[in-house]
Order: C-alpha cells, then sequence, then structure tokens
C-alpha cells in the first residue's frame, strides 16, 4: 500500500506541476510547432526532477530494493535522504535545467550533432546543441563518480543515453517508449543481482512517468531535452548495476543510432518499418500525418 500510495503521490504532483508549467510557458512564450504544427509548450519533462523533489520530505519516495526474483522490499520510513539519493537528485535537477536551455532557446533549424559543429565553425557562435556537447560529458562522469563507477564510461553513456532519447523525441510519446525499452533491457538481467536502491524509487518514477505520458500522448506538451536528460539519467543509475556487456551493447546500441541519423531520417526508417511503426503508433489518439506518408518533425536538436 506505500508503494501505491507514493506511486499515486508522485503522479499527483506531476500532473499539478506540468500544469503550472504549461501556464507560465503560455505566458513566456516557450511554445514550439509539433507534430501537427500546434505550438505547445516544450520542456514539459523539466518537472520530473521537482516531482521527486517535492516527495521527499514527506517521506513518499521509498527505498525500493530488489534481491533476487522474489524478494522486494520497500522501505517507507520518514528517514532523511541519503547521500547517494540527494545527490541523485542534484544531478536531476542540473539535467533537467540544461537540457530545459535547449528547449526553450535552442534552434529547431539546425539537425544532428553535425549541423551543430559547422554552425559553430561557419559562424563562430556555439549554439546549445554544443552547450549540451560540452556539458553531458561532465555531468556523467560526476553521475559516475558518486557511486565509483568508471567516470569515462559514465561521460560516453550519458551522452549516447540523452542523445538518443532526443532523437526518438520527434513525435509524442516516442522518446517515452524508447526510454520503457531501454530500460527493460538494462533493468531485467539486474533482478538477480544483488540489492539495488532505485533512483528514483520504482513506485515514484512510474507514478510521474504516467502523468508525463499523458500529457505527451494528448500533444498537450512536449518532454523536450529536458526530458531526456533526466530520462537519460535514470537509465544510467541503472547500467551501473547492470552486467557490463549490456552497458556496452546499450552505447554502441545508441551511438549507431546517432550515425544513422546524421544520413537518414529516423521518422522514415520508422514509418516503412511494419513493427517500428505499430510501436509507433502504439496508445496514440489518432493517426498522424507521417503516418500517412508524410514526415513532419517536432523540434529536435
Amino acid at each position: 500500500m506505500r508503494a501505491l500510495f507514493a506511486a499515486l503521490t508522485a503522479f499527483a504532483l506531476t500532473v499539478l506541476l506540468i500544469g503550472g508549467y504549461r501556464r507560465i510557458a503560455e505566458r513566456t512564450g516557450w511554445l514550439k510547432p509539433n507534430v501537427v504544427g500546434r505550438r505547445i509548450p516544450v520542456g514539459t519533462g523539466v518537472v520530473l526532477p521537482f516531482a521527486w523533489l517535492f516527495s521527499l520530505p514527506f517521506g513518499l519516495t521509498p527505498a525500493v530494493t530488489f534481491d533476487g526474483l522474489h524478494d522486494i522490499s520497500i522501505d517507507a520510513s520518514f528517514a532523511a535522504p541519503t547521500r547517494l539519493a540527494a545527490s541523485f537528485e542534484a544531478l536531476a535537477l542540473t539535467a533537467a535545467f540544461i537540457g530545459w536551455l535547449d528547449d526553450a532557446f535552442g534552434e529547431t533549424a539546425i539537425k544532428g550533432i553535425g549541423g551543430h559543429i559547422r554552425r559553430l565553425f561557419t559562424t563562430g557562435k556555439p549554439t546549445t546543441g554544443v552547450m549540451k556537447l560540452l556539458l553531458y560529458p561532465p555531468l556523467g562522469a560526476l553521475a559516475a563518480a558518486r557511486v565509483g563507477a568508471s567516470p569515462v564510461f559514465g561521460a560516453l553513456a550519458f551522452a549516447a543515453l540523452a542523445h538518443g532519447l532526443n532523437l526518438l523525441d520527434t513525435r509524442p510519446l516516442r522518446a517515452l517508449k524508447g526510454f520503457f525499452i531501454l530500460y527493460a533491457i538494462v533493468f531485467t538481467p539486474t533482478l538477480a543481482a544483488a540489492p539495488i536502491a532505485e533512483r528514483p524509487p520504482l513506485p515514484v518514477l512510474a507514478g510521474s512517468l504516467i502523468a508525463l505520458c499523458g500529457d505527451d500522448r494528448r500533444m498537450r506538451g512536449m518532454i523536450g531535452e529536458a526530458g531526456v536528460a533526466v530520462l537519460a539519467l535514470v537509465l544510467l543509475e541503472r547500467l551501473w548495476a547492470a552486467p557490463p556487456e549490456i552497458g556496452f551493447s546499450v552505447v554502441f546500441g545508441l551511438a549507431a543510432l546517432a550515425a544513422l541519423s546524421e544520413r537518414r531520417s529516423l521518422s522514415d526508417v520508422i514509418v516503412r518499418s511494419r513493427v517500428l511503426s505499430a510501436v509507433d503508433r502504439l496508445g496514440l489518439e489518432r493517426p498522424l500525418a507521417q503516418d500517412e506518408g508524410r514526415t513532419v518533425r517536432r523540434p529536435n536538436a
């Protein structure tokens, strides 16, 4: 019951925060065209770490520990957050802020890593995409250092995860589906491993993402780079407990995806595949333009 209460509370907090952010975004002009050309708030994923943070003082973030396939213990005490929990929250807030800067002030006309680098060399002015290239690796290294993992792998893994999810954020629910698939890949092998403390706790993560999925599905906002950066940090947290071959496979797979995106439109690749297209349409309220052969991109840097 405590886990259910934590999930429901995280859901309610996320809904309230998204609503408040939407009103602020509409007043300040943090709007960009979505897949159907309607201007909607961008960067709604920035609310995730705040939803997790606001639940801490009320003891609503139980430490969920997995010990084998069947022993799942939940400690929902009102004890103060541990050092690891506090440091994770600080990193999540930082990742959200960096991503939000790109959402609010980034140039949507520039596509891909190559496009941002070419703009830097031709104009001498760095874009928000270049800012991410410079800031994401150190953030990943810090995330690794806090748990005693390799900073080099942390830097590469976080940059690959964030960029890979961002490449998918060109259509409602697509980036979130990518997150769920990657989470299952890195989560399942660790069920039989040594006890692992979830950051954020699994019930809280589930509640907040259900709320975010509902908003993204109805195209009332875009999770944006702010959202995918935070989700990348969550995936990175799971990678530390996953077998090394899983971690390296995920990073190399996302690097290959990034290389493919520099040459071809991922939306075109997905639309032309029956399986990928079916997964892409899953959960959507109605077919979109690109389902009919027209590719209309959401802002993506």
